[in-house]
């Protein structure tokens, strides 16, 4: 009856430690789940934040070519501005030489003739 009652004791310090065992593999596996779900997390962010990266790349090439573009015209207008500007300044001095020839020069020849 004693080795029957030690056999029992034993059989359920053998259960005991087997449950406490399966007790620490479920607490292990719900740690490996959580984790697994953080990065899942993590994942999804990253992709949305890359995502982000890549329309804003998009963005700056689209707005550097509209830069561009812009550059070029300006420096069409600059040289035809330019051109205006060089042709008004020769009409302002033709302009100028002629009203000093009448009313400098040409009095000053009629007085002395």
């Amino acid at each position: 009856m004693l080795k029957i009652k030690a056999e029992i004791d034993f059989n359920e310090q053998v259960i005991e430690e087997r449950q406490q065992v399966f007790d620490k593999a479920e607490q292990i596996i719900n740690n490996i789940n959580d984790i697994a779900g953080q990065l899942q997390t993590n994942t999804k962010e990253q992709g949305v934040e890359l995502i982000k990266a890549d329309l804003a790349v998009e963005a700056v090439f689209t707005n550097t070519v509209k830069a561009h573009e812009e550059i070029e015209e300006a420096q069409v207008v600059q040289k035809q501005t330019g051109k205006w500007i060089c042709a008004i300044l020769i009409v302002v001095i033709l302009v100028a030489v002629v009203l000093v020839f009448i009313f400098v020069i040409l009095p000053l020849i009629q007085k002395t003739v």
